[in-house]
């Protein structure tokens, strides 16, 4: 059975307080809260310093589509199989459908 969940996704220019959100939302929220962004991905070192005008280093033209196609395909991987085997070691019943809001 597949558990419940929901995701926020906040879009925004530069230093408007996305993380700011997301690390309050982490601190609020009764459920575990996964802040993932492309700026983490970036900053641990998965892109090459490399750059290029054209060729396989160019940002725009290569490597920055590939990057963003790729960190949109891992959000739902991490989602699925993070919070879900919390959910079993946590709180089994969590697994459960919740009931129909009254």
């Amino acid at each position: 059975m597949r558990s419940t969940g929901a995701a926020h996704v906040d879009n925004g220019a530069s230093s408007s307080g996305k993380s700011t959100l997301a690390k309050a939302l982490q601190r609020a929220l009764e459920e575990p809260f996964l802040h993932v962004s492309s700026d983490q991905f970036v900053s641990a070192g998965m892109l090459p310093d490399r750059r290029e005008d054209s060729g396989p280093f160019s940002w725009w033209n290569q490597m920055r589509p590939r990057f963003f196609a790729g960190f949109r395909r891992c959000l739902p991987a991490l989602a699925e199989s993070v919070l879900k085997d919390w959910r079993k070691r946590t709180a089994p019943h969590a697994m459960q459908p919740r009931p129909p809001a009254k």
